[in-house]
């Protein structure tokens, strides 16, 4: 699927590298006072003030916490990216364990805050918006809560394989608001008026008590096998009424569609691409805007299990 590297952001790295602060752990919590900033050493460190500059804070070590203190972390005109982690060249197995909490990383004209390459990133009470590229982009077993992704020129929120989402919003994003990687699961969230999907899943991704309303793609879009969707509520998504998009679109086989509420939904509620095989449906109910609440394509294979609930409705409560 798409991936993002911009060259702002290898100018960013490159920029924070030489000109930053570096700081190395003393063993109690540091401040950060200026940007750019960056941390070579494990530890815990917290912002003082409302920081803005050219260059963000850049993490070249494992095991490092930044508390943002409720600040705000601004880009200027031309800048790089807010928060950056990754792993030095020389470093055997990368970095781990990078938490970031409590403040906003707005404004930067590469990405808000990238840890793509970083296993087990943490991340919340976090405000990333207006951001060039994308709002927060995590690698592989990260955990995502309670975080806002708005207006940023691509994706809103990008977390790897076997991640948590939960208690997020994506809003207003160029790209797709939610990308989760193979075997992560998103919950309790709100994807609305991004310009490609709602959320993407990859394979064996669960999304659940989601809210996926009047984007420009699908709501949900499950791009691999092995899904499960289920007692989400998708209103008024593909308003174009694309036959590529829905409120609910199955992209790999043997995805489980159960419980989800639908309804003003271009060209279908749910629908599958051709091909796709063993979708299970249960206990769905609504429509899309046009006659047909659930559209299988030929060759399609549907096994369907107590949709008698299917029903058109204008609205949901």
């Amino acid at each position: 699927m798409k991936t993002i590297v911009s060259s702002v952001f290898i100018t960013g790295v490159l920029l924070a590298a030489v000109g930053g602060i570096e700081a190395r752990d003393s063993g109690a919590r540091e401040p950060i006072s200026s940007l750019p900033f960056v941390i070579t050493n494990g530890g815990s460190f917290y912002v003082t003030t409302n920081l803005t500059g050219t260059n963000g804070i850049m993490v070249l070590a494992s095991d490092v916490t930044i508390d943002l203190n409720g600040f705000v972390l601004t880009g200027v005109d031309s800048s790089g990216s807010g928060i950056v982690a990754r792993s030095p060249v020389n470093l055997a197995g990368g970095i781990t364990n990078i938490s970031v909490r409590n403040g906003a990383v707005r404004g930067w004209s590469g990405h808000g805050i990238f840890a793509l390459g970083v296993r087990n990133g943490r991340l919340d009470h976090l405000d990333v918006s207006s951001n060039a590229f994308s709002g927060i982009t995590l690698d592989e077993n990260s955990d995502i809560s309670n975080c806002d992704a708005r207006d940023n020129g691509s994706f809103g929120i990008v977390a790897g394989e076997k991640s948590t989402v939960r208690n997020c919003l994506a809003r207003g994003n160029r790209d797709d608001g939610f990308q989760l990687g193979n075997g992560s699961h998103i919950s309790s969230s709100v994807t609305v008026e991004n310009h490609g999907s709602g959320m993407l899943l990859r394979a064996n991704c669960g999304a659940s008590d989601c809210a996926a309303t009047l984007n420009t793609g699908t709501g949900i879009l499950a791009a691999l096998a092995g899904c499960q969707i289920r007692d989400n509520t998708c209103i008024s998504n593909n308003p174009n009424a694309s036959a590529s998009g829905a409120g609910i679109f199955v992209y790999g086989d043997n995805c489980r569609v159960e419980g989800n509420t639908l309804s003003g939904n271009g060209f279908a509620g749910i629908t599958q691409f051709d091909g796709i095989t063993n979708t299970f449906l249960a206990k769905n109910k609504g429509q899309g805007i046009g006659t047909n609440s659930i559209v299988i394509p030929s060759g399609g294979v549907l096994e369907a299990g107590g949709n008698a609930e299917i029903t058109p409705v204008s609205s949901v409560k």
